[in-house]
């Protein structure tokens, strides 16, 4: 596959001595056409280089492969997290990491027109006091990615 967008990625494939492992294409069309879905480009590249196992990359520190998140348990996870916290998300989306059963994820709208779409971030609130967050992190995915790499070698360096 040709990197167009994740070129740091493909730069810097291990950070604290923990390297990512990709998935093929093929893999990756088997996900598209078992969830009748077509990822933009850049993160299709993110699982070329990194979709069975993100090394060290500091992804919400849960679930991060596609393996785990293609799960129909994991889905309904999901599924059952966005109802009960109320997260108002309401255009199709991908999860591409979680944490604490889906009570915090990174996320990007499916059909934004992009191949290098926005990263969004969501938690869930603990009331009237400290409503659901829902916030936009970066305008691309490969800018999500650089500054990830960016900290998570900040990180590895300060022994984090």
């Amino acid at each position: 596959m040709e990197i167009k967008y994740l070129k740091k990625l493909k730069n810097n494939p291990t950070i604290n001595r923990r390297t990512i492992k990709g998935i093929s294409e093929d893999a990756i069309k088997k996900v598209e056409k078992k969830l009748n879905i077509k990822f933009p480009d850049a993160y299709k590249e993110f699982l070329f280089l990194a979709g069975d196992y993100t090394g060290g990359l500091r992804l919400a520190e849960g679930n991060s492969s596609i393996d785990i998140l293609v799960k129909d348990d994991v889905r309904k996870r999901l599924e059952k997290s966005m109802e009960e916290f109320q997260i108002p998300i309401n255009k199709p989306f991908w999860a591409i990491s979680e944490k604490d059963g889906f009570q915090q994820f990174f996320f990007f709208y499916l059909h934004e027109g992009t191949e290098n779409p926005s990263v969004w971030f969501t938690t869930y609130g603990e009331g009237d006091d400290d409503p659901n967050v829902l916030i936009k992190l970066n305008d691309t995915f490969s800018q999500f990615i650089d500054e990830l790499i960016d900290r998570s070698i900040l990180f590895a360096q300060r022994g984090y």
